[in-house]
Formats: C-alpha cells, sequence, structure tokens
C-alpha cells in the first residue's frame, strides 16, 4: 500500500513498533487505505487480535479519535 504523492513529508511507519513509539511520543498519526487518507490524529490504543484458542496473533487493531483501523489493511504514517 502506497502513500499518495511520495513528494509530500510523509514517514511511513512500517512496523507495530514504529506505531507504538509514534503512541508514546504522542505524535499525530495519518491512515491510508488504497493510497486514500482514510484517517488522522494521535493513536489512543493499539490492541493484538488473537484466534479464539488464544494462539497466534491475527491482526492489530489501531484505534485513533474513537475510530479502529486494521494494521493489516492500512498504511500508517506521519509527517516529517
Amino acid at each position: 500500500m502506497n502513500i499518495p504523492d511520495q513528494k509530500r513529508p510523509f514517514k511511513r511507519l512500517p512496523s507495530l513498533l514504529h506505531l507504538r513509539t509514534a503512541a508514546m511520543e504522542e505524535r499525530t498519526v495519518l491512515v491510508f487505505q488504497d493510497g486514500e487518507l482514510i484517517g488522522s490524529g494521535r493513536i489512543e490504543a493499539i490492541k493484538e487480535i488473537t484466534e479464539e484458542d488464544g494462539g497466534n496473533v491475527v491482526d492489530t487493531v489501531i484505534t485513533i479519535k474513537g475510530e479502529r483501523f486494521m494494521y493489516g489493511a492500512c498504511t500508517f504514517a506521519y509527517l516529517r
């Protein structure tokens, strides 16, 4: 998933570690899906979703301004 117009001053957050750091630093994060901006704001929560039997992590939900975004379906970035 690409961030539109790579000439803009966006820095992609390629891993959950980067997202957790952005949350701790209270940075404003941009959320893109299929190259379209679908949300922005400070991360309120990061929650891992596991299989029903308590096994492997299936995906991670990032909550921003009360909206939930699936980590696997979105691209996250912040302004440089």
